[in-house]
């Protein structure tokens, strides 16, 4: 917008300069301007000033939220509280999952194998061994069916209805 030099710059285009909101260009132009010309050095210096003041007043004009009550904070702590208990008692829940499964586990090694081989499995506490091992000498299809069986809490397939 090259502006002549014996034009000044609008109040509304001083305002708009003052916050930022001009083109390069046009900011040039008018910086260029109100460093040679008095006048509007001036009105924009009193902008600058009222905007200053403007702030001032709307900020002291503010109400300051109020501090967060003590009771939810306490709310908050209640509820972390209850979340970690279920997070605890789920924990335990699936632990003693895995314990019923090992011990069915070890119930069907004993079947199919006896006492003394489900007692070598036991002792180094190793389920996922007892899976293998029931793997290595039924196959892994018949193994898998057991196991499946075993965990679902069934009677296993592969036990005649005689043994118990």
């Amino acid at each position: 917008m090259l502006m002549p030099n014996t034009i000044h710059p609008t109040s509304r285009t001083l305002l708009a300069y003052l916050d930022g909101e001009l083109p390069i260009d046009e900011r040039a132009e008018i910086k260029a301007h109100v460093t040679e010309c008095q006048s509007c050095q001036d009105e924009l210096d009193a902008m600058d000033a009222d905007l200053d003041w403007f702030l001032v007043l709307e900020a002291a004009s503010r109400t300051a939220d109020p501090p967060a009550p003590a009771a939810g904070l306490s709310r908050l702590l209640a509820a972390t509280r209850a979340w970690q208990n279920s997070c605890d008692a789920a924990a335990a829940e699936q632990e003693e999952k895995h314990r019923v499964s090992a011990q069915r586990a070890e119930r069907a090694l004993e079947v199919f194998f006896g006492p003394k081989i489900a007692a070598a499995v036991r002792t180094h506490g190793e389920t996922e061994g007892a899976e293998s091992l029931l793997e290595t000498f039924l196959g892994k299809r018949a193994a898998d069916a057991l196991i499946t069986d075993i965990r679902s809490g069934k009677q296993p397939r592969l036990l005649s209805s005689d043994v118990s």
